[in-house]
C-alpha cells in the first residue's frame, strides 16, 4: 500500500469513528430530550431506542459515503454530495425507526401518511447529522498534513504517525 493510500485509509477510518462517537452522543441526547414523542417512556428504554437507531443511521452512512466517494461525481459539490447522503440515510433508517417505535413502545406501523411525516423526522435529523460530520471531517481533514513532509527522516514520520 502506498504512503498516500495509508493516509487516506487512516483519514477515513478516523472519520468513521467520529461519527460513531457523534452518533452516540446524538443518541443520549436524543433520549435525555424525549425527542419526537418518546419522554413519557423509561430513560433506559429511551436510551437503547435512540443509541440504536443513531448507531444504525451512522453506519448506513458509512456505506452510503463510501459508495458516494468511490461514484466521484459529485466531490466538488458537497452540499449536493451531503443532501443525496442524507436522503439515502433517510430511507432505509425510516423503516428501522418504525420498527424499533414499534418494539420499544409498542406502538402501531403508522399509516401511510404517518411515513411520510415520519420520513421528513428522520430526514431532518440525518441533513443535520450529515452536515455536523462533514464539518468535522472538513475541519480535521484540513488540519492535517495531506502529503508526508520529505525532509523528515522515515523513522521519524512513522513516530509522529504512531503518536
Amino acid at each position: 500500500m502506498t504512503e498516500s493510500a495509508t493516509h487516506a485509509s487512516r483519514n477515513a477510518a478516523s472519520k468513521h469513528k467520529l461519527s460513531f462517537i457523534v452518533a452516540g452522543i446524538g443518541g443520549m441526547f436524543m433520549a435525555l430530550t424525549g425527542t419526537m414523542g418518546t419522554g413519557d417512556a423509561p430513560l433506559i428504554t429511551r436510551l437503547v431506542f435512540w443509541i440504536v437507531v443513531m448507531e444504525a443511521g451512522a453506519l448506513i452512512g458509512m456505506a452510503v459515503e463510501i459508495g458516494i466517494a468511490h461514484w466521484g461525481r459529485l466531490a466538488k459539490h458537497p452540499f449536493l454530495e451531503g443532501g443525496l447522503v442524507a436522503v439515502l440515510i433517510a430511507l432505509p433508517l425510516t423503516l428501522i425507526v418504525t420498527t424499533m417505535r414499534s418494539l420499544s413502545f409498542d406502538l402501531a406501523f403508522p399509516s401511510s401518511n404517518g411515513m411520510v411525516i415520519l420520513f421528513g423526522y428522520v430526514l431532518l435529523v440525518s441533513l443535520i447529522m450529515t452536515a455536523l460530520g462533514y464539518g468535522l471531517s472538513r475541519n480535521k481533514v484540513e488540519t492535517e498534513p495531506t502529503q508526508p513532509r520529505s525532509d523528515i527522516p522515515a523513522t521519524d514520520t512513522r513516530f509522529r504517525e504512531r503518536l
